[in-house]
């Protein structure tokens, strides 16, 4: 079909100069090994008669100006035109790239990925999303989100396909360190922080993958059997809150069917859900190559095709001539798209390449690194660690010469720089302290092991040095990507036997794990006195990890995800439920996912959900009730007062769950329905309050199609994590 074309200084603005050459290969899997507010802008002047004045909300005069213009801008478009702007075209340089029409001034689209950092070229490598819902501080998930849009826009991208808000369901699961966790509060909390400070810059968030995207093993062709209660309960929060609370410009299509219709043409999630009932205005994009036909996925509710017009080009076009597709269901794709550009200011302020500062960047990216390192084990205070103690630190492990920046995959980053844990804490101790550094290398081949001269040394050398040391740090660090998942959750290469070996031979030894989500660690963890989650922190790997070692600063990070004892303890465990028998993977488990799934079972992990701890102590007191009955349908507050009680200024993370304790149907045991991160001084107290309404208290009922809140007794649980629990109370809904 015909297109307009592209003129050569938007060319030259797009690619800073480079030549720009039309492919028949381009997506976002082909750039997985390559590095890669303004809001409402568009006012309307309203003559209002003095005599009867009317107050019209800013926001809705704005939107009444933005749809009058894009009608006009429709009403001029050629069947041709309108079909051009609902599908993507391959461009040398782009993940994602729909052209601009000239003709009608209407902007380019410019998409890129992702959830972790700009994979336009070199950039920042931000810690991965699992890090900073680690840090549970929602001010500093707008300051992610922020930085990232900042940074998208000065590329020149203006479509942003993040943030991943699916759950973690498969401890196994390749893209489970881009999630914000097991909890669809938490997750929905953070996405819609990170959301707000995206598109504060004037840059579409684009969330992602709808829906019930949890697994990477036949993602392309599995079907997520999962009943209506579970959907709404667990896996949609997170949507949701983008669309009613971020207001989020896009939504992203996942690969997989739900209950046997792909997502990109499932019309109860992109238009019963989605649209009629959620109320979203933006569009609906498929994920790259997601899109397996025209008539039903156009009339479904998929706006987008990316990254071609496979089925949204030609296809299309021929579907509406035919009467197929009516061209009223085109111009809605269309109102849509040219609706949230305008929203954007995209017409004022068409995408362009620009300044950033990177060390603006990389102070953003280092604070969240920092927040989200979870302490999970401090024995006998081993840490922090004091300088003027110690005479030598043996640094061990496979990879601790090398920043773990991310994970692979859309998410993967080339970053501008790195520093190594090795790096790092060697400069950090300067010539103080020796630092004795063993690479270890798994298997018994004894010519691998050179530690005097290369540092690479097998178990017997690595117990050596551990031994002669009088401190050992040992680092391990597992594997995640997109497009795979892991083979299981124990740590890849020996690392176990390496970590065994090593507390065997120096008990005072402090483990640090750079994973992106679960691993195993009932092998060794019950010898080791101090354990540290650092997941992936981004480019400052080496130095956030030191900064906590060292007590610059004091870890408090709490866990997004319950670190089980065994595989077999985790709610899915059976081939039905993953990966599936038949392409359909049973969601038998329900809504009991999680933390829910141990609670329910009685299951005791190695680390629960919620858990950090701190450098200092904290004491909760004085729970109180704004009431301790109400009518369904009436907030009810809670407060509490936490206080410092140790000697070091630290941050705690006050987390609030849910009972019902007289319901008709099964429900948790507890749901995390608030948390504060309060930040205090030694001896320091806080009241902390916390809002909850009727959807706090509520099961999602499929029969009536609608949230329901019972009368009965409803128990508040309020402590430092879900199973270590200061204080609790009662109230009844009447």
């Amino acid at each position: 079909m015909p297109r307009e074309p592209i003129d050569e200084h938007s060319q030259r603005r797009l690619l800073g100069d480079k030549t720009v050459k039309k492919t028949k290969t381009i997506s976002r899997r082909a750039f997985f090994g390559q590095s890669s507010a303004a809001s409402l802008v568009v006012l309307a002047s309203q003559k209002v008669s003095q005599a009867k004045p009317i107050n019209v909300p800013r926001e809705q005069v704005a939107g009444s100006a933005i749809e009058q213009k894009v009608d006009a801008i429709i009403a001029r478009m050629t069947l041709e035109e309108k079909i051009q702007m609902v599908h993507g075209e391959r461009l040398t340089g782009f993940i994602g790239y729909v052209p601009a029409i000239p003709r009608l001034g209407i902007p380019e689209l410019t998409l890129t990925d992702g959830p972790a950092g700009i994979r336009h070229g070199p950039g920042t490598a931000f810690p991965a999303p699992v890090a900073l819902a680690a840090s549970w501080d929602r001010a500093l998930a707008e300051s992610y989100g922020a930085a990232m849009g900042a940074e998208a826009k000065a590329k020149g991208q203006n479509i942003l396909l993040a943030p991943m808000v699916n759950i973690v369901r498969v401890p196994e699961g390749g893209r489970n360190f881009e999630t914000f966790g097991e909890d669809p509060y938490l997750t929905a909390q953070i996405a819609t922080a990170d959301i707000k400070g995206i598109q504060s810059q004037g840059v579409i968030a684009e969330v992602k993958h709808y829906a019930a995207n949890n697994q990477e093993k036949q993602r392309l062709t599995v079907s997520a059997e999962v009943d209506e209660r579970t959907l709404r309960e667990i896996y949609l929060p997170a949507f949701e809150a983008a669309v009613k609370e971020a207001r989020v410009g896009s939504v992203m299509a996942a690969y997989n069917k739900v209950n046997g219709t792909h997502s990109s043409e499932n019309t109860h999630l992109l238009k019963d859900i989605l649209k009629n009932e959620w109320g979203f205005d933006g569009f609906a994009v498929s994920d790259w190559g997601a899109t397996h036909s025209t008539i039903a996925a156009a009339n479904n509710g998929l706006d987008m095709e990316m990254p071609t017009g496979e089925f949204f080009g030609a296809k299309l076009s021929e579907a509406v001539k035919t009467g197929q597709v009516s061209e009223a269901t085109i111009n809605d794709k269309v109102r849509r798209i040219l609706r949230i550009m305008m929203r954007f200011g995209f017409f004022d302020r068409p995408a362009a390449i620009g300044p950033i500062d990177y060390n603006v960047q990389a102070q953003v990216g280092r604070r969240v690194a920092e927040a989200g390192v979870v302490l999970l084990k401090n024995e006998g205070s081993l840490l922090p660690l004091d300088l003027n103690r110690l005479k030598s630190i043996a640094i061990i492990g496979a990879y601790v010469d090398r920043a773990t920046s991310g994970g692979g995959g859309s998410a993967r980053m080339s970053p501008l720089y790195t520093i190594s844990p090795l790096g790092a804490i060697t400069q950090r101790v300067g010539e103080r302290i020796a630092v004795k550094f063993v690479r270890f290398v798994p298997g018994n081949d004894l010519s691998k092991s050179d530690p005097a001269t290369t540092g690479a040394a097998l178990i017997a050398d690595t117990v050596k040095i551990a031994k002669s040391c009088d401190l050992a740090i040992v680092f391990a660090r597992d594997f995640e990507t997109e497009g795979d998942d892991r083979a299981n959750i124990d740590l890849p290469d020996e690392q176990d036997q390496m970590i065994t070996a090593v507390l065997g031979a120096n008990k005072r030894t402090i483990v640090v794990l750079n994973t992106g989500a679960i691993v195993l660690l009932n092998k060794w963890v019950d010898s080791a006195p101090a354990v540290i989650q650092a997941w992936y922190p981004g480019q400052d790997d080496g130095n956030v990890i030191a900064d906590v070692l060292f007590g610059v600063v004091n870890p408090s990070g709490k866990l997004p995800l319950t670190f089980p004892r065994a595989r077999q303890d985790v709610a899915v465990s059976s081939p039905e439920q993953y990966p599936g028998v038949s392409g359909k993977g049973q969601y038998s488990e329900g809504i009991f996912i999680g933390y829910r799934h141990f609670d329910k079972h009685k299951i005791d992990p190695i680390f629960p959900f919620g858990h950090g701890l701190s450098y200092t102590t904290f004491a909760y007191s004085n729970l109180k009730l704004s009431r301790t009955q109400i009518k369904a349908g009436e907030p009810l507050t809670v407060e509490v007062v936490v206080k410092n009680t140790g000697r070091r200024q630290g941050a705690e993370v006050v987390q609030l769950y849910i009972q019902d304790l007289e319901a008709s149907v099964e429900r948790p045991i507890k749901e995390l329905k608030g948390f504060e991160k309060v930040r205090l001084k030694p001896g320091q107290s806080q009241l902390i309050k916390f809002g909850l309404n009727d959807r706090s208290l509520a099961f999602y009922d499929p029969a009536h199609k609608r949230w329901v809140v019972e009368p009965g007794q409803f128990q508040v649980m309020v402590g430092s994590s879900s199973r270590d629990i200061r204080l609790t109370t009662t109230f009844s809904v009447t």
